[in-house]
């Protein structure tokens, strides 16, 4: 109640009486772009969480223990550390190969650091849901014949697609409400719906600031109850 109902009501009430005041063209240009990188770097993450995880499982290796103990680091680390090594990372690949600014000024750097940061939440999913169907069916179908590869796109991945989902939606809903990252590492006059509602705040106009973070919490809502569908 407290930390919750009471302040969406007071968010509630601030969005009704501000809401034409914020709502136009440029907004909207707001949210596309907070779900296209949202959408995008869920996509990337899960992706390499699928290849690290089924890696992990099929090799008893010390290269693999170790490899899913450090895709954990990334959440563990603050948000603003990320961005920095990023930041310096990629300033130190631009003048190295195109010696001007080309891929820290982008895009790219802002999704490739929600990848680091959030990878081990897909890893977690993915993982949990390989562990519940174990390696039975896999084995199953290399005895009748079916190589690695093919058995995994026809017999692994199929069962696992609910926790590819679930963790996906995880991944958005995090990446939603980023801000350290987004605002350290976004490009020049790029805003997502975190950020936008940080400037707001900072500038005072609290009642602005109500309504994105009334669609961050709209949006992560649907996921959330979208999520509690696929895992019954």
């Amino acid at each position: 109640l407290v930390s919750f109902i009471i302040p969406f009501i007071q968010l509630l009430n601030w969005g009704f009486k501000s809401y034409k005041n914020v709502l136009d063209d440029k907004f909207i240009d707001i949210i596309w772009n907070t779900v296209k990188v949202s959408v995008v770097s869920s996509i990337v993450i899960i992706i390499f969480s699928i290849i690290i995880s089924n890696y992990t499982r099929m090799s008893n290796s010390k290269f693999s223990k170790v490899s899913s103990k450090l895709v954990m680091l990334g959440y563990s680390i603050p948000a603003a550390v990320i961005a920095i090594g990023i930041m310096t990372f990629f300033i130190f690949i631009d003048k190295l190969v195109w010696e001007k600014l080309v891929i820290s000024t982008s895009l790219i750097m802002l999704m490739f650091s929600y990848s680091i940061r959030y990878l081990g939440i897909g890893y977690n999913t993915i993982d949990a849901g390989f562990e519940k169907i174990g390696n039975k069916y896999l084995e199953s179908s290399r005895l009748l014949g079916v190589g690695v590869t093919k058995s995994f796109f026809k017999v692994d991945l199929p069962m696992i697609k609910s926790s590819i989902l679930v963790g996906g939606m995880l991944v958005i809903v995090d990446i939603l409400k980023e801000l350290p990252l987004a605002l350290i590492l976004r490009p020049f006059n790029f805003n997502t719906l975190a950020t936008k509602t940080y400037q707001y705040a900072v500038d005072e106009n609290i009642q602005y600031a109500s309504v994105p973070a009334l669609i961050i919490i709209f949006i992560s809502a649907v996921l959330l109850l979208n999520m509690g569908d696929k895992e019954r």
